[in-house]
């Protein structure tokens, strides 16, 4: 099955801003066509973003952030690597430096992607980087020429980690790992390989975190231990909640 969820349709910054200004009244009145429209509803459900065609809860707690604003886009990242296979092979993929021939060839014959697949899938990673904060803001990656590099994501509020790692946590039903674990070949959507966090800095945020929100996360640093242990009584909604409750 192909990965191309996305097409060639460029995703644009302006669709959020009106989506976000509008919330449901902008399915209603906007100047999409109706294959843009297509494809931005399965960005946005794949983010979270909307739910059974309406604004979701997650919506509206972004807005309140801010929409575009570093911890947003951290969050939508995270949902879109656990439910879009397309943003999730941009994840998995492009750990340094890639040219788009090297990620259409890859594509080719791993994937089994058409040649237009594989380049509208290339094409649309472009955009995404250049175009949305997922970029420009959030740092997931960047663009020179015919060249794309991952780079370390801007992360200004430390829960947008805490809600990667209950997140996965519930992916894999288990809620205790060591840091070793995290950074580990085959776990690319973990917060550390997703954010591009230095491992000092992770273990650094883990602390922080331990320190203030103990009622969700334990950090075992001691005796030449490295694992954290996730309170299963908590979800990643409640996450949000924290989130929430700060605005």
């Amino acid at each position: 099955m192909s990965i191309n969820r996305l097409s060639s349709s460029v995703i644009k910054d302006d669709w959020f801003f009106w989506f976000f200004q509008y919330e449901d009244e902008w399915f209603e009145n906007n100047n999409l066509s109706a294959n843009q429209m297509r494809i931005f509803k399965i960005f946005l459900k794949d983010a979270g973003l909307i739910i059974d065609n309406k604004f979701s809860e997650l919506a509206q707690i972004l807005k309140n952030i801010g929409w575009d604003s570093a911890t947003a886009w951290g969050i939508i990242l995270t949902n879109l690597v656990f439910n879009n296979p397309q943003i999730r092979w941009y994840a998995e993929n492009i750990q340094g430096s890639c040219t788009k021939n090297h990620l259409m060839n890859r594509l080719i014959w791993t994937e089994g992607e058409s040649k237009v697949s594989a380049k509208q899938i290339v094409y649309m990673l472009w955009k995404l980087l250049e175009f949305l904060p997922l970029g420009r803001i959030l740092n997931f990656g960047a663009t020179q020429g015919d060249t794309v590099f991952r780079t370390e994501c801007h992360i200004p509020d430390v829960k947008v980690v805490l809600y990667g790692l209950y997140k996965y946590a519930e992916m894999n039903d288990y809620y205790e790992f060591t840091v070793s674990y995290l950074y580990s070949a085959e776990q690319y959507f973990t917060p550390p390989q997703l954010f591009k966090i230095f491992r000092d800095d992770f273990m650094c945020i883990i602390r922080g975190l331990a320190a203030v929100h103990q009622d969700f996360i334990v950090d075992k640093f001691t005796h030449d231990l490295d694992s954290i242990l996730l309170r299963s009584n908590k979800t990643s909604q409640d996450v949000l909640e924290l989130l929430k409750s700060q605005i």
